[in-house]
């Protein structure tokens, strides 16, 4: 009698993944994208928001509503600076640009000093499940639709991706979407397409230009060919023309970054030295108020199954892996690994989704052979989730505007 509920919930589970399994790559998207935008949606921040985020919705909302970037009326805000053509907002175009069609309709007249916030909140949900929902169509050249479907769901659940790409207007999501448009190219060999997804996403994070030149280099070193080199340099190479075309027509300054925002990390970098760069680095993965094992530890599991997945991956599983581990490990020497956050981290959210392919294959390769890791992934899960969960409906009480 105790165990028919079990029983009955086992089955029920089982049919759901052979019914998942029968669905084509369109199928499985919504899939992923329905649950985890109707999630998303009654979490996000609408009121209170990073002061990073509010000065990437402010000139969003001005270029819907006015046609232009004129950003005076907040000239009191941080990251709102004054240049020789008036007040512009230190956030790069490719996390303002994603924002834009979502303030399309809304009033241009303020009711206080900053501008409607839900948009560019909706506009972070959106892209975070759109990124989670484009990286399971790579997971499926490595599993089952069922497992790409569960994987997807556990990455936009278990780790910040909930909690911070999914909640406001960071740059975040919408570098993991550009990001996993250009895994699942690179999974298909189309290089120009996933150099121009970097490209994009380098539009959103420059220094995911670190990211673009390993993931191409590693390519074509592990292949043997020139090809994946010269395409996805030229495709990342577009975005980053872009970049600092954007940065000298509104800051005077043919540079990857703002002459504010680059000189601030210079600094950080001169600053910080080897050993706290070493200290740092380690911060990213322990330090217990933003470490990334301490709020997603179902990825300490996930770990034992990385030799073993490394040697199975093919190339560009592992082309991909190498570029996001060298762009946490340049990212460590500018930015500290708290990212600003009272709890929680940021930074290593770029680096999950390029490695999402090699842990997939962890799970695959190794927790599946075992009970014990099993148990112990199910569990770490779940209490990553929760962990999450509670975040995502918690508001920061420090660096933010009320």
């Amino acid at each position: 009698m105790t165990t028919a509920p079990f029983t009955t919930l086992r089955n029920r589970a089982t049919a759901a993944r052979e019914r998942i399994n029968t669905l084509g790559p369109r199928a499985t998207f919504l899939v992923v994208l329905i649950p985890l935008l109707g999630l998303y949606s009654v979490s996000i921040s609408r009121d209170i928001q990073n002061i990073d985020s509010i000065a990437a919705a402010a000139p969003a909302w001005r270029l819907a509503t006015h046609g232009d970037l004129d950003l005076e009326q907040f000239a009191g805000l941080p990251w709102i600076i004054e240049t020789e053509d008036g007040f512009r907002s230190n956030r790069q175009p490719g996390v303002i640009g994603f924002a834009v069609p979502f303030y399309l309709g809304s009033d241009g007249d303020l009711q206080g000093p900053l501008p409607p916030l839900t948009p560019a909140a909706i506009a972070g949900a959106v892209s975070a499940a759109l990124a989670m929902a484009v990286l399971h169509l790579a997971f499926r050249r490595l599993a089952t639709p069922s497992t790409s479907v569960v994987a997807a769901l556990i990455a936009g659940t278990a780790t910040a991706t909930w909690r911070i790409s999914a909640d406001q207007l960071w740059p975040h999501g919408p570098a993991q979407l550009w990001l996993a448009l250009g895994v699942v190219a690179l999974a298909g060999g189309y290089y120009l397409r996933s150099g121009l997804a970097f490209g994009l996403a380098l539009l959103t994070r420059p220094i995911i230009a670190v990211a673009a030149a390993s993931t191409g280099l590693a390519h074509g070193l592990l292949t043997r060919r020139a090809r994946p080199i010269v395409w996805i340099g030229a495709g990342a190479a577009v975005g980053l023309l872009l970049l600092m075309m954007y940065n000298e027509l509104f800051f005077g300054s043919f540079s990857p970054t703002t002459p504010e925002y680059g000189s601030q990390f210079t600094s950080q970098a001169q600053a910080r030295g080897f050993q706290g760069y070493l200290s740092n680095l380690a911060g990213f993965f322990f330090h217990p108020p933003n470490s990334l094992f301490l709020w997603s530890p179902f990825l300490v599991v996930l770990l034992f199954g990385i030799p073993a997945a490394w040697r199975a991956a093919p190339p560009w599983v592992r082309s991909l892996a190498v570029g996001g581990v060298l762009y946490l490990l340049v990212h460590a020497a500018f930015n500290r690994q708290s990212g600003g956050l009272q709890r929680n981290y940021r930074y290593p959210l770029e680096m999950l989704t390029l490695m999402a392919p090699l842990l997939l294959l962890a799970y695959a390769k190794v927790i599946t052979q075992s009970p014990r890791l099993q148990r112990m992934f199910g569990a770490t899960v779940v209490v990553s989730i929760i962990i999450q969960a509670n975040d995502a409906f918690t508001e920061y009480v420090s660096f933010i505007i009320e």
